[in-house]
Protein backbone atom coordinates (compact mmCIF):
# COMPACT_ATOMS: atom_id res chain seq x y z
CA UNK A 1 0.00 0.00 0.00
CA UNK A 2 2.96 2.08 0.38
CA UNK A 3 4.04 1.98 -3.16
CA UNK A 4 0.99 3.08 -3.95
CA UNK A 5 0.54 6.26 -2.13
CA UNK A 6 4.10 6.78 -3.57
CA UNK A 7 3.15 6.84 -6.71
CA UNK A 8 -0.33 8.95 -6.54
CA UNK A 9 2.45 11.26 -4.55
CA UNK A 10 4.37 11.06 -7.97
CA UNK A 11 2.24 11.73 -10.34
CA UNK A 12 -0.20 14.65 -8.55
CA UNK A 13 3.90 16.20 -7.93
CA UNK A 14 4.34 15.80 -11.67
CA UNK A 15 0.98 17.45 -12.39
CA UNK A 16 -0.93 14.75 -14.32
CA UNK A 17 -4.54 15.22 -13.34
CA UNK A 18 -5.81 11.87 -13.29
CA UNK A 19 -4.49 8.94 -11.75
CA UNK A 20 -4.56 5.59 -14.02
CA UNK A 21 -5.48 2.63 -12.03
CA UNK A 22 -7.80 3.73 -9.03
CA UNK A 23 -9.90 0.79 -8.39
CA UNK A 24 -9.30 -3.30 -6.80
CA UNK A 25 -7.79 -4.57 -10.35
CA UNK A 26 -5.62 -2.14 -10.45
CA UNK A 27 -7.75 0.72 -13.44
CA UNK A 28 -11.30 1.72 -13.70
CA UNK A 29 -13.80 -0.95 -14.66
CA UNK A 30 -14.78 1.36 -17.38
CA UNK A 31 -11.19 1.33 -19.00
CA UNK A 32 -11.96 -2.95 -19.35
CA UNK A 33 -15.52 -2.77 -19.85
CA UNK A 34 -15.25 -0.61 -22.99
CA UNK A 35 -11.88 -2.21 -24.08
CA UNK A 36 -14.36 -5.44 -24.19
CA UNK A 37 -17.16 -3.85 -25.72
CA UNK A 38 -15.17 -2.67 -28.68
CA UNK A 39 -13.67 -5.89 -28.77
CA UNK A 40 -16.81 -7.99 -28.85
CA UNK A 41 -18.73 -5.48 -31.25
CA UNK A 42 -15.97 -5.76 -33.80
CA UNK A 43 -15.80 -9.58 -33.76
CA UNK A 44 -19.87 -9.79 -34.03
CA UNK A 45 -20.12 -7.72 -37.07
CA UNK A 46 -16.91 -9.67 -38.70
CA UNK A 47 -18.92 -12.96 -37.39
CA UNK A 48 -21.89 -11.93 -38.91
CA UNK A 49 -20.81 -10.85 -42.02
CA UNK A 50 -19.34 -14.14 -42.61
CA UNK A 51 -15.63 -13.13 -43.02
CA UNK A 52 -17.03 -11.18 -46.00
CA UNK A 53 -17.09 -7.43 -47.39
CA UNK A 54 -20.38 -6.69 -49.58
CA UNK A 55 -17.88 -6.62 -52.04
CA UNK A 56 -17.11 -10.63 -51.51
CA UNK A 57 -13.53 -9.82 -50.38
CA UNK A 58 -12.01 -11.85 -47.24
CA UNK A 59 -12.02 -10.08 -43.82
CA UNK A 60 -8.71 -11.06 -42.55
CA UNK A 61 -8.73 -10.98 -38.48
CA UNK A 62 -5.13 -9.69 -38.38
CA UNK A 63 -6.47 -6.06 -37.61
CA UNK A 64 -8.44 -7.07 -34.95
CA UNK A 65 -5.55 -9.72 -33.39
CA UNK A 66 -3.42 -6.23 -33.83
CA UNK A 67 -5.84 -3.85 -32.06
CA UNK A 68 -6.73 -6.00 -29.10
CA UNK A 69 -4.18 -9.07 -28.69
CA UNK A 70 -0.72 -9.26 -27.15
CA UNK A 71 0.24 -9.70 -31.23
CA UNK A 72 -0.14 -5.88 -31.47
CA UNK A 73 1.53 -4.98 -28.49
CA UNK A 74 4.27 -3.81 -30.33
CA UNK A 75 3.39 -2.51 -32.96
CA UNK A 76 1.84 1.48 -33.72
CA UNK A 77 3.10 2.24 -29.80
CA UNK A 78 0.85 -0.54 -28.35
CA UNK A 79 -2.45 -1.22 -27.78
CA UNK A 80 -4.95 -1.60 -24.43
CA UNK A 81 -2.49 -5.30 -23.67
CA UNK A 82 0.72 -3.28 -23.92
CA UNK A 83 -0.64 -0.75 -21.12
CA UNK A 84 -1.77 -3.04 -18.96
CA UNK A 85 1.87 -4.60 -19.14
CA UNK A 86 3.59 -1.54 -18.60
CA UNK A 87 1.08 -1.12 -15.81
CA UNK A 88 1.56 -4.36 -13.92
CA UNK A 89 5.71 -3.71 -14.56
CA UNK A 90 5.31 0.54 -13.47
CA UNK A 91 3.49 -1.52 -9.98
CA UNK A 92 6.45 -4.52 -9.74
CA UNK A 93 3.21 -6.93 -9.95
CA UNK A 94 2.23 -6.08 -6.40
CA UNK A 95 -1.22 -4.96 -7.84
CA UNK A 96 -3.78 -7.22 -9.83
CA UNK A 97 -3.54 -5.21 -12.81
CA UNK A 98 -3.46 -8.04 -15.48
CA UNK A 99 -6.25 -10.38 -13.57
CA UNK A 100 -9.13 -9.29 -16.35
CA UNK A 101 -7.10 -9.98 -19.69
CA UNK A 102 -5.67 -12.91 -18.66
CA UNK A 103 -7.71 -14.97 -21.43
CA UNK A 104 -8.02 -12.25 -23.89
CA UNK A 105 -6.81 -14.15 -26.78
CA UNK A 106 -9.38 -16.42 -25.73
CA UNK A 107 -12.08 -14.75 -25.74
CA UNK A 108 -11.37 -12.75 -28.83
CA UNK A 109 -11.08 -16.46 -30.40
CA UNK A 110 -14.57 -17.52 -28.98
CA UNK A 111 -16.17 -13.85 -29.97
CA UNK A 112 -14.88 -14.90 -33.72
CA UNK A 113 -16.11 -18.64 -33.85
CA UNK A 114 -19.79 -17.83 -32.92
CA UNK A 115 -22.22 -19.03 -35.29
CA UNK A 116 -23.34 -16.62 -37.95
CA UNK A 117 -26.80 -15.08 -37.72
CA UNK A 118 -26.96 -13.23 -40.53
CA UNK A 119 -29.48 -14.86 -43.07
CA UNK A 120 -28.24 -15.52 -46.43
CA UNK A 121 -30.82 -14.88 -49.24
Amino acid sequence: MAKMNLWRKLLYDEGYSKMPFQNADGYHNKTISKYYYRLYRKAKTISNDAFMTPKGNRISCKNLYDQYSIKGATKNGGNFISYVYSANKAYNGTEPIDRSTKNHMFKIRKALNKPSKKKFE
